[in-house]
């Protein structure tokens, strides 16, 4: 199906560091909710990115995956916030292997964005600004909070590499809690992590 469309460089292997690709095509990370309503993955998760495998991208993306329960956004998510979610997810990326692709897994944290029904109803971000036209007002993480979820980033990375991902995609984007912490709209700390651009970075 790829080869119908004339371009040489993109259809011709790459590399992204160590990693070799078959081609350049990359699948974005797009959401589609077919986890278990607990974050994890099911053969629903499977059929649908080996049926992308197969056509063909070099690299597929898996898409945003919760680092901590407080960051879950939507109903039946994926997760990668426990131990217990990692067997899961080995069987996802061998699934992906077997076709020929290799796979990323974009950690995800809603901060602001998260949905209060999934998280006790409780919001938490950099700072208390609510998202324009939501009206719920975030409680604002304290420096330990930001630590504590900066080595959840890391455990959740690490609990990739066990599943067997090749790499791990940040979410920094689309009002999301990295996001958050980058804005100067929405990050209004005075403290290490707000403030000037290196802080807030």
């Amino acid at each position: 199906m790829l080869e119908a469309i004339p371009s040489p460089k993109l259809f011709s292997p790459g590399k992204i560091g160590w990693m070799e690709l078959r081609n350049r095509v990359v699948m974005a990370p797009m959401v589609v909710q077919l986890a278990s309503e607990n974050g994890a993955v099911t053969a629903r998760t499977v059929d649908h990115y080996v049926r992308r495998a197969k056509g063909g991208a070099g690299l597929l993306i898996v898409e945003a995956s919760f680092i901590a329960p407080l960051g879950k956004a939507w109903p039946c998510q994926l997760g990668i916030d426990r131990d217990a979610l990692v067997p899961g997810h080995f069987d996802l990326v061998e699934a992906i292997h077997r076709n020929g692709a290799k796979v990323a897994l974009q950690l995800h944290h809603g901060g602001v964005r998260a949905n209060p029904a999934l998280t006790g109803g409780v919001l938490v971000a950099p700072s208390p600004v609510a998202e324009e036209g939501v009206g719920a007002v975030p409680r604002a993480l304290t420096e330990s909070e930001i630590e504590a979820l900066a080595d959840s980033y890391a455990r959740a990375a690490q609990r990739a590499q066990v599943a067997g991902y090749d790499a791990v995609e940040f979410h920094g984007a689309h009002g999301y809690l990295i996001h958050q912490f980058l804005s100067p709209a929405s990050n209004l700390r005075s403290d290490a992590y707000g403030g000037s651009p290196e802080n807030r970075l």
